[in-house]
C-alpha cells in the first residue's frame, strides 16, 4: 500500500516524508554515519522521537 502522504500531492510533505524515512533507514543500517553527520534542529528531534 502506498502511504497517503504521497498520494496528497503536497510537495513539501513528501519531500519531508522523504527525508524522516531516509534518515530512519540510515539510523538502523548504518547508525554510525549519524555519529558525525551535521543534522539540523528537525532531524535530531525526529531521530529522538523514533528511538522511543
Amino acid at each position: 500500500k502506498v502511504p497517503d502522504i504521497l498520494l496528497s500531492g503536497h510537495h513539501a510533505n513528501i519531500d519531508k516524508w522523504r527525508h524522516e524515512k531516509a534518515l530512519e533507514t540510515t539510523l538502523k543500517k548504518r547508525p554510525e554515519l549519524l555519529l558525525d553527520a551535521e543534522l539540523s534542529d528537525r532531524d535530531k528531534e525526529y531521530l529522538k522521537s523514533i528511538k522511543k
